[in-house]
């Protein structure tokens, strides 16, 4: 069966539109592929780089606003690890109210089932 010109025509505006509907597709699709792709970083070999000063206290830095410190509680030393924020009023870096602080019993035993820890984190 011959087809007649408005035919052919209405076939064009088909293909057209999935052509334009495909090309859509592809650049809103196309879009992410651009981004990088985050890359994990590696962990530091020594802690020298990540130390700094908060409130003239020695702290190392676990990531971005996370810190190490030692502090003093009723006379007890405890390893704190703590978010920190910037307070607007003085400028200063405050701790938050998320953090763990690990008497130095507790930091011991810590240390000393790192390794069982890290089988633990690469299982999961």
């Amino acid at each position: 069966m011959a087809m007649s010109d408005s035919d052919s025509d209405h076939e064009v505006k088909k293909g057209t539109k999935k052509q334009k509907r495909k090309q859509e597709k592809e650049s809103s699709s196309d879009e992410g592929v651009n981004d990088p792709i985050p890359v994990k970083k590696a962990k530091p070999t020594s802690s020298s780089n990540n130390k700094t000063k908060i409130s003239g206290n020695d702290a190392i830095e676990l990531g971005k606003m996370k810190f190490v410190t030692i502090s003093q509680f009723s006379g007890r030393k405890f390893v704190d690890v703590r978010e920190y924020y910037n307070d607007k009023g003085s400028g200063e870096m405050k701790p938050g109210k998320k953090g763990i602080a690990l008497s130095i019993e507790q930091f011991t035993v810590l240390k000393q089932n790192i390794d069982e820890i890290e089988k633990m984190f690469s299982r999961t």
